[in-house]
């Protein structure tokens, strides 16, 4: 075999490596989409390995959303909402300034944390803080140009 037929087939076997390999990562997150329910949890896994890749986001919010609740007993399976933790799936609204007008949504992934692409400027996120839905508190955060900027969200219900 000359030294060109073996460097064709090495190119055609990584070529093929590659592309099982994309596939295997694809009909992963097309499974965790069908778990969550929903087209949007594709779409997150999609841009989380944009932006840990530093391809997409180069300023926005990132964060973890924690939920308040109970401590629950290592004997159980722990799931956020009741159990204190992460909360997996979250979805966060992001406004203007204001407070009135949305700017973008995004849903925490399976650690809770969330990532929204934004350009420069004042934002507002709600949390609950209470049993009613309506009882919230303003969660501001500047976006500077090129900056990420850090904002962990707690969700606290006040039941336990």
């Amino acid at each position: 075999m000359t030294k060109l037929s073996i460097k064709a087939a090495l190119s055609i076997n990584i070529k093929f490596i590659l592309i099982w390999t994309l596939g295997i990562g694809i009909a992963y997150a097309i499974s965790l989409a069908t778990v969550n329910g929903t087209h949007q949890a594709l779409a997150q896994i999609i841009n989380l390995s944009k932006i840990n890749s530093g391809l997409v986001m180069t300023s926005g919010i990132k964060g973890t959303v924690y939920f308040i609740g109970s401590d629950c007993p290592p004997s159980i399976t722990k799931s956020t909402p009741p159990c204190s933790g992460p909360y997996a799936g979250y979805k966060i609204t992001v406004y203007d300034d204001g407070g009135k007008n949305i700017v973008k949504t995004a849903y925490a992934d399976t650690n809770g944390n969330y990532f929204v692409p934004l350009t420069a400027g004042n934002y507002v996120i709600y949390t609950q803080v209470g049993p009613l839905e309506s009882q919230r508190e303003s969660n501001h955060v500047v976006v500077d140009d090129n900056k990420v900027s850090q904002k962990d969200l707690h969700i606290d219900t006040g039941i336990r």
